[in-house]
């Protein structure tokens, strides 16, 4: 049987790469990306993906609100942010009260369950009044063409924006739209967040 050998040119720098630890850019929209930084500029961030760590990607730094290093420190980076979260760098630490803040029908339905997912997901507890929470999160949903979806908004007691959330929706859930929003608020936004 004939061998046949096939070279493996893989350059020890980007071994390296694959094998350093991760930064994690956390946008102001509350996503959440794990990187290698490669630069900093005025303007720019510039990172490699961990799935594509050929390619060169950049962010503009108005975009970025918090940069999580490999070695656990925390920057804050567009300005805005970078005054706000210093100054409520704890108000969503574990363990704190969270007043979930619901006008409408649709956000006290999907409340109630979001509700629900914080007790049992355990980070946070909830708060049955404004004036024992350490913070809000306020929901901003409607229910169109049997659709549940809109945003939440996470603040301080006194009204300064912590994070504003990208569009979220209950569509798929097996069971309501109200209860799908719930988990979906607490899967793909707080746990990545903050867990």
């Amino acid at each position: 049987m004939k061998q046949i050998f096939i070279p493996l040119c893989i350059s020890f720098s980007f071994l390296g790469f694959l094998l350093q630890a991760q930064d994690v850019l956390i946008s102001t929209n509350g996503t959440k990306d794990t990187v290698t930084i490669t630069e900093i500029t005025p303007e720019l961030i510039k990172f490699r993906k961990t799935e594509h760590p050929s390619i060169s990607y950049s962010k503009l730094k108005k975009e970025v609100s918090v940069i999580q290093y490999a070695d656990g420190k925390k920057e804050f980076i567009s300005a805005d942010a970078n005054q706000q979260l210093n100054a409520l760098s704890h108000v969503t630490d574990k363990g704190n009260k969270v007043f979930l803040e619901a006008h409408n029908s649709v956000e006290q339905l999907t409340g109630k369950y979001l509700s629900e997912n914080i007790i049992s997901w355990g980070y946070w507890k909830i708060a049955s009044d404004l004036n024992d929470a350490d913070f809000i999160l306020n929901l901003k949903l409607t229910k169109k063409r049997g659709t549940v979806k809109g945003f939440f908004v996470i603040k301080s007691k006194e009204g300064a924006e912590i994070l504003h959330s990208k569009l979220v929706n209950g569509k798929g859930h097996p069971g309501d739209d109200y209860h799908g929003l719930a988990l979906n608020i607490i899967e793909k936004y707080l746990r990545k967040l903050y867990w």
